[in-house]
């Protein structure tokens, strides 16, 4: 038998403390529960919905509102039911920032399920004709780019695709910084016989990217770098089409591409390279980018105009989430349904975030954290203050004072008088 509960054995101490502060309901709600749970099971109210979220590995199945004794009023409680990821038959190791990001998503994923059919159309299109896609997904900071990418690339990666990821970060200009991520995992992971195969083929080609890659230079195999820098770049970008192609022979390969903002001109030359002159196995390639971060000019922007004219591209605009999308996530988070003053501050969040999921998701912690929501008698959570008197999170804060900065002196001058 077992059971969530902030109190396993509770001293006399820890008893006069539960009753000093009135949390005397919680205690008895989890002692509760405790007796309540068959063997192997794991029972637990709202609560732990909102602290923990929705991981890859946690699944929260309501059981409805249970009757506990001593507690006036029926409680809406949760399962807790942890299951082993269920990767296809041989399918390579979801990379960590994948994996990461779905186990870390706060509350869970909610929404996005036209978005998620697009792209899992697009897949659909790859494997169909063997020929590789790209798929945009814009939007600005917090709108869950990231997370979209990773929750249907780990659904894909169930089913027995190979994923790798690849991410641009700000002010590191390092040619091909995306690519060598990616592809390292994938050397990193394919069997060895693909490997050699690959270097038997292509010889060194991609040695100064992936040190894996290098051949025994006795063999005569290896290939020193050129004073022809388009050559070298020719043979570099047939060096990663092959390596897909390996890849792909038996199994779509997602390829995720993050941040590419901040993507140098190299990785983007190699993007074109992939989805222009060809790959001849299903790879999907998803890009994500902060639309709000471009200039008429810059690299991806150039790149971006380009790929309008090529019909295996698939754009999405992420936008916040709507009303009845902010009910939805409020409801993941609290585990039962919104009641009308629930439905409220549901509407309010909504106004005061634009529906970014990200600044709501912070918005609601910062909530639950300061005591401003908390669980009532009943279990449902209960509003005790307005977001007008909240301040912001610290994280949001430096959020939005990162993207200030980033204006200039003068723009943060002006900013500043205004507030």
């Amino acid at each position: 038998m077992c059971c969530i509960s902030f109190f396993f054995q509770a001293e006399d101490g820890i008893r006069d403390l539960v009753r000093s502060r009135g949390l005397g309901d919680v205690y008895k709600r989890q002692a509760r529960l405790c007796a309540m749970a068959g063997d192997d099971q794991i029972l637990a109210t709202g609560m732990v919905t909102a602290l923990v979220g929705r991981g890859a590995t946690q699944v929260f199945r309501p059981v409805g509102e249970l009757a506990l004794k001593g507690i006036p009023e029926p409680v809406p409680c949760v399962e807790v039911r942890w299951e082993p990821e269920a990767a296809g038959a041989d399918a390579l190791v979801l990379p960590r920032r994948v994996s990461g990001v779905v186990s870390n998503a706060t509350l869970g994923f909610v929404g996005r399920s036209s978005e998620a059919s697009t792209i899992n159309a697009a897949v659909r299109t790859t494997e169909s004709g063997r020929s590789p896609q790209l798929v945009t997904i814009a939007g600005e900071p917090g709108m869950g780019k990231t997370t979209l990418a990773a929750w249907v690339a780990s659904g894909l990666h169930e089913q027995g695709a190979t994923v790798v990821f690849g991410r641009c970060d700000e002010g590191l200009g390092v040619p091909f910084r995306p690519w060598i991520e990616a592809l390292e995992h994938l050397v990193a992971h394919l069997p060895d016989d693909v490997v050699a195969a690959h270097v038997a083929e292509r010889g060194d080609a991609l040695a100064r990217w992936i040190p894996a890659l290098s051949s025994d230079r006795d063999t005569g195999r290896w290939m020193a770098a050129s004073s022809d820098a388009e050559s070298d770049r020719f043979v570099l970008f047939g060096a990663v089409a092959d390596l897909l192609e390996r890849a792909g022979s038996d199994r779509l390969v997602v390829v995720i591409l993050d941040d590419v903002q901040w993507a140098d001109a190299a990785s983007l030359q190699l993007l074109a390279h992939v989805l222009t002159i060809g790959v001849d196995a299903p790879v999907t390639v998803i890009a994500t980018y902060r639309d709000s971060d471009l200039a008429r000019g810059d690299r991806l922007s150039t790149f971006l105009a380009d790929a309008r004219r090529e019909a295996n591209v698939t754009r999405i605009d992420l936008a916040g989430f709507g009303d009845d999308e902010m009910v939805s996530l409020m409801e993941s988070a609290a585990g039962h349904e919104l009641t009308e003053s629930g439905v409220a501050l549901a509407r309010a969040l909504h106004r005061e975030t634009k529906g970014n999921p990200f600044f709501t998701g912070e918005m609601l912690r910062h909530l639950a954290s300061s005591g401003a929501i908390a669980q009532g008698a009943s279990g449902r959570f209960e509003l005790h203050q307005t977001i007008t008197e909240m301040g912001l999170p610290t994280s949001v804060r430096a959020v939005v004072g990162r993207r200030v900065d980033r204006l200039g002196d003068d723009a943060v001058s002006v900013l500043g008088a205004a507030a």
